[in-house]
């Protein structure tokens, strides 16, 4: 009986010493086929950090190729340097030019309206010449992030870019272009996410003035580009997908069928406009010039964009797109967004191919940000694409914060294991911000 009694202990404490045991779950952190010694990234704005509408030095350390280079390290990785903006006050281009070229990244505070009204909102400076001068000035040192805000893939293989965040970063400007520059970076490693500014730099002005580069265009551009980073053979990489616009606060969070009537302010306002918006009591949509330039008018429908950009007191004291209709610059009607759908179905699709083609990693962000609209738990948190609240994108409402970013590498890891039968850890970043609150 003695001897069962000790039997029985010792197998009781083999048992609990396994089921204690916190390491044994975690896979060896293994390269597999890839090799990771030397990184560079290639890109727009979600690669190199920009949020809350700026480039800044934090958004630069906690951007996606950071913190993958990061992981890297785990497994051999060199240093990732990237040329950081001199602070957190960051630079960043303004959707109005007209108020000031520049501002500076945005931040959460009170403001009142023209009704009186405060509450808390996004706010940021402008910025003049002299104040945006020190975020201009030429980096030194050692690059290896060639992601640039607002890039484009023709920008990419363009030597004449127009483009004051490449400017900075360029070690020789107006000889050698992106590609190039990032090509000669000795690397083993690419971090690519290609054509979301070909896309949205159309979206995010409200198509004014702005055209979308056909299929064929993007298919030869991102096949130069890819085919010319792993010309080599031995280069591997990853290369992700083009979210669609629905999940973007940018464009859903303003309700463009608000304008809400009764009976008296229907009357007033049919008779005071001629009747050529036909409002009617209860919910109306705000005003559009439709088709574009055509002279003809109609309300908006409510799968139609208003961007976050527009000036909220010209809608709530001036009756913007109530008297009159909505500028262009500030909407995507029905057609506008048919066209940027049909872009990122078909980009996509040759995304797709281009890793197939050269064997690289595909990330295919679309279930993510499915999963994001109801809520993805990420460190005991739920995150959703609510502006603000949902915890998930910056206060420009396109791009992440910096707990965005971090999830969003986490789906790059996920996809470079699969490709490359690796083991590289997930993202913990528990110093990554959120929404500040003041």
């Amino acid at each position: 009986m003695k001897n069962f009694a000790k039997i029985f202990f010792v197998t009781l404490l083999v048992f609990f010493s396994y089921s204690c045991n916190p390491n044994l779950d975690i896979p060896t952190p293994s390269s597999g086929s890839a090799d990771f010694t030397t990184t560079v990234a290639l890109g727009g704005g979600y690669l190199c950090g920009y949020q809350n509408g700026a480039l800044s030095k934090s958004g630069q350390e906690k951007c996606i190729a950071n913190l993958l280079a990061e992981q890297f390290k785990l497994l051999g990785g060199e240093s990732f340097e990237q040329p950081y903006m001199p602070d957190d006050i960051g630079l960043g281009l303004n959707s109005r030019p007209w108020e000031s070229v520049y501002v500076s990244a945005s931040y959460l505070g009170y403001k009142t309206d023209c009704e009186g009204v405060t509450s808390l909102s996004p706010l940021k400076k402008l910025m003049s010449a002299s104040d945006a001068n020190p975020y201009l000035q030429a980096a030194a040192g050692t690059n290896k992030n060639y992601a640039v805000p607002f890039v484009t893939t023709t920008d990419i293989s363009n030597v004449a870019i127009q483009n004051v965040y490449y400017n900075r970063i360029s070690k020789n400007l107006g000889v050698a272009n992106l590609l190039t520059e990032a090509n000669n970076t000795a690397h083993t490693f690419s971090i690519m996410w290609l054509g979301m500014e070909d896309i949205y730099e159309y979206a995010r002005f409200g198509g004014y003035n702005k055209t979308i580069p056909t299929t064929s265009t993007f298919a030869t551009n991102i096949d130069n580009i890819v085919n010319t980073l792993t010309s080599t053979g031995k280069t591997k990489g990853v290369i992700a997908s083009i979210p669609d616009i629905e999940y973007f606060p940018y464009y859903r969070y303003v309700d463009p069928h608000s304008v809400d009537l009764d009976q008296h302010l229907c009357d007033s306002l049919n008779q005071a406009t001629g009747n050529i918006f036909n409002y009617k009591v209860g919910k109306n949509g705000f005003a559009i010039e439709y088709p574009k330039q055509s002279g003809m008018y109609r309300q908006m429908t409510t799968y139609e964009c208003v961007l976050l950009n527009v000036p909220s007191d010209s809608l709530k004291c001036y009756k913007m797109g109530v008297f009159y209709g909505m500028p262009d610059r500030y909407v995507l009607d029905s057609m506008e967004l048919q066209t940027i759908k049909t872009a990122i179905r078909e980009y996509n699709v040759e995304i797709k191919k281009v890793a197939e083609r050269y064997g690289i990693a595909f990330v295919d962000v679309s279930d993510f940000y499915q999963q994001l609209q109801s809520g993805i738990l990420y460190n005991g948190v739920s995150f959703t694409n609510t502006f603000i609240s949902g915890g998930f994108f910056s206060l420009d409402g396109f791009y992440p914060n910096q707990k965005g970013y971090s999830m969003l590498s986490n789906e790059f890891v996920k996809a470079i294991n699969l490709k490359y039968g690796a083991s590289v850890p997930t993202v913990n970043c528990k110093d990554c911000d959120g929404i500040k609150f003041p």
